[in-house]
């Protein structure tokens, strides 16, 4: 028996499934090996203004256990050439054709020990 999820059913009553993951589950959490952080600069002209300005995007890169890469929004924090962890905890929103959404759970921990020695926690 192959598990299904239903993931469309059109006007016609015609019904779209995606087979279950053999590893990975919708909603589940997971460590998702680090590949790379992707930059990438767009100008984007101000017709008001006459100027053009440079936007830069970014993107981590992770890969699972599969081989295959996933994209992730990073977080303010995240945002630098130099951070470059082993892994990235992320949840799994959507899958479509083993492709997945995934949303970046990973905290600022060395902010969180700044806030720990400002109060004098240990």
């Amino acid at each position: 028996m192959i598990k299904c999820l239903i993931t469309r059913v059109d006007c016609s009553g015609k019904i779209s499934f995606e087979p279950e993951h053999p590893y990975y589950e919708l909603g589940g959490t997971y460590d998702f090996n680090f590949v790379r952080m992707q930059i990438t600069i767009e100008n984007e002209f101000d017709p008001f203004s006459g100027k053009s300005k440079k936007l830069k995007h970014y993107d981590i890169i992770v890969v699972d256990k599969d081989g295959y890469e996933h994209h992730v929004v990073p977080k303010e924090w995240q945002k630098k050439k130099t951070y470059k962890p082993e892994k990235i905890k992320c949840r799994i929103t959507k899958m479509v054709k083993g492709h997945f959404q995934l949303v970046n759970l990973e905290e600022n921990k060395s902010l969180f020990r700044k806030i720990l020695k400002k109060t004098g926690s240990t």
